[in-house]
C-alpha cells in the first residue's frame, strides 16, 4: 500500500530580511507538513511570520535557508518556471477580494486559468460558470464586483481560487472584512469544496470565531511555529 504523501514538506526553515548589519532574522527553524485534504489554520500575533511562512509556502518569495517541497519538488534555489508551475497549483484567497472592479464575476474567475495554458478553449469558458455555480452565484456570472456584497465578493474570490483545481489553498484572513454570518458561510464553504476536490487548505486568521473548522491550528509567535492542541 502506497504511503500518502505531503502536499508540503517544510524542514529547517530560517527566513531573513536585510542585509550585511540590518539582517533580521524572521522565521526559526520551521517544521510542517501539509497533508492533502487536511485543514490548518494558523494564528499569531501581527508582526511574527505568519504571512512571510505563507508566501514562500505559495512560490511568491525566494527561499532562503531549508527545505521546502510542494510535491516533492524543493523550492530552495528554484528556477522561476518551477516556481510558476507551483502557483499554478496552489488557490489564493485574500481578506479583500482582489476583484478587478471592471471585470464581472466569472470574467474574475477566468482570468486566474490564464496561468494553465494547457486547458482547452471549452475549459477556459466552462471552468468559471461551474466554479461560480458551486459558490451559489449561478445568477451573478455578469455581475460587477460592485454590485455584490462582501459575502458574494469573497464567494467570486472562492471560486477563482479554486477554477484551477490546486491542490492547496492559501488563505490570508479570508473572513475579516465579513460579518459573523457570511463568515462562517464563507469557511463552511470553502471546507466542503476544499474536500470534494481533495486539496489542502492553509488559512492564516485572527478570527476566533472560525477555528474549530481547522483539523490541525498552527501558531507563529516571533517567527517560530508551534502546534496547538484542539
Amino acid at each position: 500500500m502506497s504511503t500518502l504523501q505531503p502536499i508540503v514538506n517544510i524542514q529547517g526553515l530560517n527566513h531573513y530580511f536585510g542585509s550585511g548589519n540590518l539582517r533580521k532574522q524572521i522565521l526559526h527553524d520551521i517544521h510542517l507538513k501539509i497533508m492533502p485534504g487536511e485543514i490548518l489554520i494558523m494564528t499569531g500575533p501581527s508582526g511574527s511570520g505568519k504571512t512571510t511562512l505563507l508566501t514562500l509556502i505559495g512560490g511568491l518569495r525566494t527561499v532562503c535557508e531549508g527545505r521546502l517541497e510542494f510535491l516533492g519538488q524543493e523550492l530552495y534555489q528554484a528556477h522561476e518556471e518551477l516556481l510558476r508551475q507551483v502557483r499554478c497549483q496552489i488557490g489564493y484567497i485574500f481578506q479583500h477580494y482582489n476583484l478587478l472592479p471592471f471585470l464581472t464575476a466569472e470574467q474574475n474567475v477566468q482570468m486566474s486559468l490564464e496561468l494553465h495554458p494547457d486547458l482547452a478553449p471549452s475549459q477556459l469558458l466552462e471552468r468559471p460558470k461551474q466554479a461560480l455555480s458551486a459558490v451559489g452565484l449561478a445568477e451573478f456570472c455578469a455581475f460587477y464586483p460592485d454590485n455584490l456584497s462582501g459575502g458574494q465578493k469573497q464567494r467570486v474570490s472562492i471560486a477563482r481560487a479554486l477554477a484551477g483545481r490546486p491542490k492547496l489553498i492559501l488563505a490570508d484572513e479570508p473572513t475579516a472584512a465579513l460579518d459573523s454570518h457570511s463568515g462562517r458561510e464563507v469557511v463552511n464553504l470553502m471546507r466542503q469544496l476544499a474536500r470534494e476536490q481533495k486539496c489542502a487548505i492553509l488559512i492564516v486568521t485572527h478570527d476566533t470565531r472560525i477555528l474549530d473548522i481547522a483539523d490541525r491550528k498552527l501558531h507563529v509567535e516571533d517567527g517560530y511555529l508551534s502546534e496547538e492542541t484542539l
